[in-house]
């Protein structure tokens, strides 16, 4: 009994002795900051996430490109919480507004991380540091210049944020907004590769020397004599210089997975190739087109974004480019069976225009003959 005691004794001062190393945890599954900016692959894989980010539904794959395009009156929605969106009274509980928004944010929040990573890193390769910073500046730069043309005054949050105080950042000036947008795109420039050595589907310098020409014209708006004029000049003969963009002929090769990352593309989102991961065309593309060929059931396509009529009118009958960016008059539904009922009409095919023009001849003829009646001056119509 004695030697039991003695046996029981001993485990718990060893216990004791033990027990701050045994509650102390090794994770095997996640990374020091530190160790992922000084890996060149870990690095490249934070980047990748950035533009991950900004390809997600939140971001250029649905959200923001919804937004943008419903309030600008060139596209509709059939959704009906869309409503306050197509007739511009926004409201602080929108959720697509809101969506949009956010990943935005959480694009500032990783490209901050990367350039603030980088600063420290040890990568050997000093091109390859420079060219993941770079990007981050870009990408940085072009997203605080959507949120500021959206929204105006916004948080300007330019370093990782550590705790909950530093996220409740107050709105910005404008000015203050541009002067981050042009000091990202410089540093940016400084950063990224020229083109014969950028690597394939990453921007180059001159994408930030483009994008910051665009700047430059939005800042100078229509003030005659603004300084900006003439800077947005320097940094479009800049590119129009060196930048090696050439204009794609025809003007349809412009477009289509199979052109990506052609000689006029300045700067493109890396979508996944199945479509039923890029989530853009499932959004826009009518249900059944053969270039959603690849979905599987037929709701998986078109219901939120189409092409407004007034930005399809914006385009004369037989100008290639309306043939090559909208999907009109009809096409064949390849889920429906029966061959009369797979061709699709859509707007505004040859058949529903004459309806349309005759119903406007009609209506005037009936109004002239109605005013003339009564002894009306046809001016009045």
């Amino acid at each position: 009994m004695k030697t039991l005691k003695y046996i029981l004794l001993s485990c718990v001062v060893l216990g004791a002795v033990a027990c701050d190393d045994f509650l102390v945890e090794t994770p095997d599954t996640s990374v020091e900051k530190s160790g992922v900016y000084n890996s060149l692959s870990s690095a490249k894989a934070a980047l990748a996430g950035c533009y991950g980010n900004m390809a997600g539904y939140n971001g250029y794959a649905f959200n923001y490109f919804h937004v943008l395009s419903v309030t600008s009156g060139m596209g509709v929605s059939i959704k009906a919480n869309d409503v306050n969106l197509t007739t511009m009274n926004i409201l602080p509980s929108d959720v697509n507004m809101t969506n949009a928004y956010n990943g935005m944010y959480e694009t500032v929040r990783i490209a901050n991380d990367i350039i603030d990573g980088m600063k420290s890193s040890t990568i050997s390769i000093e091109s390859e540091k420079n060219r993941i910073a770079g990007e981050a500046h870009f990408i940085r730069g072009l997203t605080y210049f959507n949120l500021v043309r959206l929204f105006g005054k916004v948080s300007l949050v330019t370093q990782p944020v550590l705790d909950y105080n530093e996220a409740q950042a107050p709105r910005a000036d404008v000015s203050a907004v541009y002067t981050l947008i042009i000091d990202d795109l410089k540093a940016a420039y400084g950063m990224l590769p020229l083109p014969a050595d950028k690597v394939e589907g990453h921007p180059h310098r001159y994408a930030a020397q483009a994008l910051l020409a665009k700047v430059y014209l939005t800042l100078a708006g229509n003030t005659e004599g603004s300084e900006y004029w003439q800077k947005a000049y320097d940094a479009a003969k800049d590119v129009y210089d060196h930048g090696e963009y050439k204009l794609v002929r025809p003007y349809a090769k412009l477009f289509g997975s199979a052109n990506k990352n052609n000689a006029e593309s300045i700067f493109e989102i890396q979508f996944a190739s199945a479509v039923n991961s890029g989530r853009l065309t499932e959004t826009t593309f009518p249900v059944g087109h053969e270039l959603m060929s690849n979905i599987a059931t037929e709701g998986k396509s078109w219901g939120k974004t189409r092409p407004s009529q007034r930005a399809f009118d914006q385009f004369d009958e037989g100008d290639p480019r309306r043939e090559a960016s909208f999907v009109y008059g009809r096409y064949t539904n390849i889920f429906v069976a029966e061959a009369n009922k797979k061709n699709i009409l859509l707007y505004p095919t040859t058949k529903k225009r004459e309806q349309v023009v005759q119903g406007i001849i009609n209506w005037s003829i009936n109004r002239v003959t109605r005013n003339i009646r009564h002894g009306r001056s046809i001016t009045t119509l």
